[in-house]
């Protein structure tokens, strides 16, 4: 099996993980928090950055196996903090689930998709952290960690997390609360990834892989 093959399992199996994890802790979850606050109302809908917003799955696929064939140490931060990041905030949603109340996008081609992922979110909770932009900022720090990715791939993944955490404000996906609290909660486990890949030999994980 090609190293590249194995990037894509291992990629399947953790987006994988990610999805039941996501929607399957919404069972366990009672008395939802409204986190909608004032300062929100005056955030404008823009239903075609819903077109941002929908890169994000095709980057947290892409993104992380770009990575990989720049720094394998970098890779495996990612990877780790993008874990760390999934099975607490799956534990956040469901000690304290929130949620709050989505402006009906207009009858218009880019608010009918709009609807379509609103109908994709299910439920509309699991608001804060928002997962989006904690992976987004994920994301920008590796980038930004990678010396030897070429600067135009840099500039680009770094443009469209940027632009997704945006986008999660004007598609009205999240609110403020979402993306704020996003940033600490990321930064708190890229700093475990990095102790663990820099200070453990973490890279010994990778080369048990064969990768």
């Amino acid at each position: 099996m090609n190293t590249l093959t194995k990037l894509i399992i291992i990629e399947a199996v953790i987006l994988g993980l990610q999805i039941i994890m996501y929607f399957g802790c919404e069972i366990f979850q009672h008395n939802f928090h409204n986190v909608e606050r004032p300062i929100d109302k005056k955030v404008p809908l823009v239903p075609w950055t819903v077109s941002i917003y929908s890169l994000w799955f095709p980057m947290i696929a892409l993104f992380p196996i770009t990575l990989y064939f720049f720094s394998r140490e970098v890779y495996l931060m990612y990877q780790i903090a993008i874990v760390i990041s999934n099975v607490v905030s799956t534990i956040i949603y469901i000690v304290y689930p929130t949620t709050f109340e989505r402006q009906a996008p207009p009858d218009t081609f880019w608010g009918r998709v709009l609807k379509f992922i609103y109908a994709a979110s299910y439920k509309g909770i699991n608001c804060a952290p928002s997962l989006h932009c904690v992976h987004c900022y994920i994301t920008i720090v590796a980038a930004l960690m990678s010396v030897s990715m070429i600067i135009g791939l840099k500039v680009l993944f770094i443009a469209i997390a940027a632009g997704i955490i945006i986008s999660t404000q004007l598609t009205k996906q999240h609110v403020l609360i979402d993306a704020i609290t996003a940033l600490p909660f990321a930064a708190i486990n890229v700093i475990i990834s990095v102790v663990i890949v820099y200070f453990y030999n973490g890279i010994s994980l990778l080369e048990g892989l064969k990768l």
